[in-house]
């Protein structure tokens, strides 16, 4: 993962971590984990499909005690041109979205309270 080293070395990382609800095989990408606080992680090379992808956190936030989600985008013209027009909807969800990586790598951060509701 070319994001840990982009990380402050008190920052944990773990790999595929399963979700917290019982006989549910399902794993978020990563946990990054301070000495105070947590995240989980969801990676994705190539986006397609931003309502099945937030979706997606949105079912694994429903069945997990995750507080927060980073999902993190490979850095490439097409995402950026997809997050672009993704953007407006996480932002009106979330007003504090972050990003961050100086074109390397994206980020935008999913929060339990502004979580799309899951049907």
């Amino acid at each position: 993962m070319r994001f840990r080293v982009q990380l402050p070395a008190s920052v944990r990382v773990r790999t595929e971590v399963p979700l917290q609800a019982p006989h549910d095989l399902r794993a978020w990408d990563a946990e990054l984990r301070t000495a105070t606080d947590a995240c989980k992680l969801e990676a994705e090379t190539t986006l397609y499909d931003l309502q099945t992808t937030d979706r997606k956190i949105a079912l694994k936030l429903a069945h997990d005690d995750a507080e927060r989600v980073i999902l993190l985008v490979a850095a490439t013209k097409h995402n950026r041109r997809v997050l672009r027009e993704f953007r407006a909807r996480i932002h009106r969800r979330d007003p504090a979205i972050a990003t961050s990586g100086g074109g390397r790598t994206g980020a935008t951060a999913y929060t339990r309270d502004h979580c799309p509701a899951v049907t």
